[in-house]
C-alpha cells in the first residue's frame, strides 16, 4: 500500500459491506477512503462524498414482505446492523453453507442489534436468507426495481470512477 502511495495512487477499501460493517482493525490500517454498501457510500480523505440509501418506505416494504414470508434478514445501515427476530438462529445454517464448522452469529457480526421494529433510515444494503430458489424468483417479481441479491442497485465500477 505505501509503494502504491509514493507512486502517486490512492488506497482505497472497495467492498460490498456498509460503513458500519467494517470492522475497526481493518479501518485501522489507515486507507485513503472507501466505497462501500456497493457503491452506495464513499469516503475520501474523512470527507463522506456520496451516502446513497433505500428510502424508508421501500425498506418498510422490504421488510414487510420478508416477515410475510418467514424469511430472515439482517439490514445493513450507516449506523449499524440490525437482524430480524430469527437471524441468529437461522443464520447459522446459512453460514455453515458458507463452509463454517460451528459457526457463531454473534461472534461474526459482533455489532449486529435485533430491535423490534426493523423499519431503519439510512439503509444501503438488506441481506436475507432463501429458502428456495422459487423464493428468489418471487424477490425478483416483487421487486424488479432492486437489482438482485442486494436491495441496493448501487455498482462498485461506477464508484471508483467518482473516486477516479
Amino acid at each position: 500500500m505505501w509503494k502504491a502511495r509514493e507512486n502517486g495512487h490512492l488506497a482505497v477499501i472497495v467492498t460490498g459491506r456498509s460503513r458500519s460493517h467494517i470492522e475497526e482493525p481493518i479501518l485501522d490500517i489507515g486507507f485513503d477512503g472507501m466505497i462501500g454498501g456497493n457503491g452506495a457510500y464513499i469516503e475520501l480523505d474523512n470527507k463522506v462524498i456520496k451516502d446513497e440509501t433505500i428510502q424508508v418506505e421501500d425498506v418498510k416494504r422490504i421488510v414487510d414482505y420478508l416477515n410475510q414470508h418467514h424469511l430472515e434478514y439482517y439490514i445493513e445501515a450507516n449506523d449499524g446492523l440490525y437482524g430480524s427476530l430469527n437471524f441468529k438462529v437461522r443464520g447459522v445454517e446459512a453460514l455453515r453453507q458458507y463452509g463454517m464448522k460451528d459457526p457463531d452469529v454473534m461472534e461474526i457480526y459482533p455489532a449486529m442489534t435485533f430491535p423490534k421494529c426493523l423499519y431503519i433510515e439510512n439503509v444501503t444494503k438488506i441481506n436475507y436468507i432463501l429458502e428456495s430458489y422459487q423464493d428468489y424468483l418471487d424477490f425478483k417479481e416483487a421487486f424488479p426495481e432492486f437489482k438482485d441479491l442486494t436491495w441496493g442497485e448501487k455498482e462498485k465500477k461506477q464508484s471508483l470512477e467518482i473516486v477516479h
